[in-house]
């Protein structure tokens, strides 16, 4: 216990500089953001599947992927 002013009690934890300390509540609101950081919706997925070309190997071709749209029929 590091302070006691009033009601507040201030606590202090010795830890490693590179290890995060959080209250119960601030920790589940940042696993909270993060679940909704995990989910795409719908629409988001349809987004990102029109952001990348379809890439299509042809068997036996040496040159590699062809990228539709670029000499592919």
């Amino acid at each position: 216990m590091l302070e006691v002013k009033g009601s507040q009690v201030r606590l202090g934890v010795e830890a490693p500089a590179d290890l995060a300390i959080h209250r119960d509540e601030v920790w589940e609101k940042i696993m909270e953001e993060n679940r909704k950081a995990m989910t795409v919706t719908p629409d988001q997925m349809e987004l990102l599947v029109k952001s990348f070309p379809v890439v299509r190997k042809t068997p036996g071709d040496p040159s590699g992927p062809e990228t539709e749209g670029e000499g592919s029929p």
